[in-house]
């Protein structure tokens, strides 16, 4: 059975990625496949320095990187290394910028709310939180990804609103992914999942992980 590969903040998936492709030795990159609430798009480092072709290949200094790199970065920094070939995000929210790289995209369901609306109306926003596994939902937002590639599978816990999101009614694209993909991560975020989570809703990071592993046959 696959494991589910968890860091606590989301850029600290990053060794687990540098792992998957050294496994892979000199093959392809991998595209990453990240699902999210709210994927930041910002450069590697904030732009105060490069990121030398190849350096996933050393652990070290793998696991120096993500000491100085915060938030999302961890995907310009993937692209930017010649880990990954390119990052798909799927979010919640739009991205007013553009994201650092042109390997990166960022992909929202157009009929989501706004950002405001979320927060301040999320009584609007219920079904679509509970919906955000279900194959309906997901197959449009892959349109034109070539899974036949190697691509791995990336869940920020964040992207879990609700309890109901947990169980959906088909949950089978998300195991097909889980199943073709080369490893699946997930991060913890756990003050983002309390401060996301829909009024009324207790889940926290260990039922999302705890979900996730049951929902997509994961160890």
């Amino acid at each position: 059975m696959k494991q589910l590969r968890v860091a606590e903040n989301h850029h600290q998936v990053l060794p687990h990625w540098a792992e998957v492709r050294r496994e892979l030795s000199e093959h392809q990159p991998f595209m990453v496949l990240t699902l999210d609430h709210h994927t930041d798009v910002l450069k590697a480092f904030r732009g105060s320095g490069a990121v030398e072709p190849g350096v996933w290949r050393d652990p070290s200094a793998t696991a120096a990187a993500v000491a100085r790199l915060r938030h999302d970065e961890q995907l310009d920094w993937a692209v930017s290394s010649g880990l990954a070939s390119r990052a798909v995000a799927i979010t919640h929210v739009r991205m007013a910028e553009l994201p650092a790289s042109p390997l990166i995209e960022v992909r929202t369901p157009p009929d989501f709310p706004d950002e405001f609306i979320m927060l301040n109306q999320p009584e609007l926003f219920r079904g679509q939180a509970d919906a955000v596994f279900e194959r309906a939902f997901l197959a449009p937002l892959l349109q034109g990804i070539d899974f036949t590639k190697p691509f791995l599978l990336d869940i920020d816990c964040d992207y879990v609103m609700t309890g109901q999101a947990l169980h959906p009614v088909d949950g089978s694209l998300m195991r097909e992914l889980a199943s073709r993909a080369l490893a699946v991560t997930a991060a913890c975020e756990r003050d983002y999942v309390r401060l996301l989570r829909l009024p009324g809703e207790c889940i926290d990071s260990d039922a999302v992980l705890a979900g996730l592993r049951r929902m997509c046959g994961l160890d």
